[in-house]
C-alpha cells in the first residue's frame, strides 16, 4: 500500500517540513514445509501415511492437493515417482500417502514439494521399506491318469518365490 510520510524538522525558531509517498511493494513469500521425520514401512503394505505442517504468510492454499504438492523419489525401483501418491488434510496439517512398488524393499529418499504457484521449498526424509517374507507360490497342476505299475516322469510344474529361495521336494498324498 502507500502512506504519506511528512516530516519536519525545527531549529527551536523556525520550522520546514516536506512530505512524500512511500509505497510498499508486494512481494510473494515463499511458502515453507515443516519437517518430517524418518518413516519405515513393510514391502507389499498398501501405502505410508507421512504427516506434514505448511504454511504461507501470503495465505494459504485451499487443499493439500496436487495442485500444491509433488514427490520425487531418489529410487524409482522402490518407491516410483508415477505410482498415485494420495495427499489429504485441512490446511495446515497434510497428509501424503506413499506407495511403495510391489516386492520391493530398501532406503529410499523421498521429497516432497510445495509450491504458491510462484515460489517453491522441498524437503527431503528416508523412508525405509523393510523386506518381508513372500510366500512361494504354485500354478495348478491338472489331474493326471495313469495305469497301474506305471511311473510318471515328466510332470510340469511351475513354482515361484519372489524372494528367490526354494526349498523343492517330493510329496504325495493319497
Amino acid at each position: 500500500g502507500s502512506t504519506t510520510v511528512t516530516v519536519t524538522v525545527s531549529d527551536g525558531q523556525f520550522t520546514a517540513q516536506d512530505s512524500f509517498v512511500l509505497t510498499v511493494t508486494a512481494v510473494n513469500d515463499a511458502p515453507t514445509l515443516g519437517p518430517i521425520a524418518a518413516q519405515t514401512t513393510d514391502e507389499d503394505t498398501t501405502s505410508q501415511e507421512i504427516p506434514f505442517v505448511i504454511s504461507d504468510v501470503d495465505g494459504p492454499p485451499q487443499t493439500c492437493s496436487s495442485q500444491f504438492l509433488s514427490l520425487s523419489s531418489s529410487n524409482s525401483a522402490v518407491v516410483s515417482p508415477l505410482s498415485p501418491v494420495g495427499w489429504s488434510g485441512t490446511w495446515p496439517n497434510c497428509v501424503g500417502t506413499v506407495t511403495p512398488v510391489p516386492n520391493a524393499n530398501g532406503n529410499v529418499s523421498i521429497t516432497f514439494t510445495l509450491s504458491d504457484g510462484t515460489n517453491a521449498v522441498s524437503k527431503s526424509f528416508t523412508l525405509q521399506v523393510a523386506a518381508v517374507n513372500d510366500a512361494p507360490t504354485i500354478e495348478p497342476i491338472a489331474d493326471l491318469f495313469t495305469a497301474t505299475n506305471t511311473t510318471l516322469t515328466g510332470i510340469p510344474v511351475v513354482i515361484n518365490d519372489v524372494d528367490g529361495a526354494l526349498n523343492c521336494g517330493p510329496s504325495s498324498s493319497a
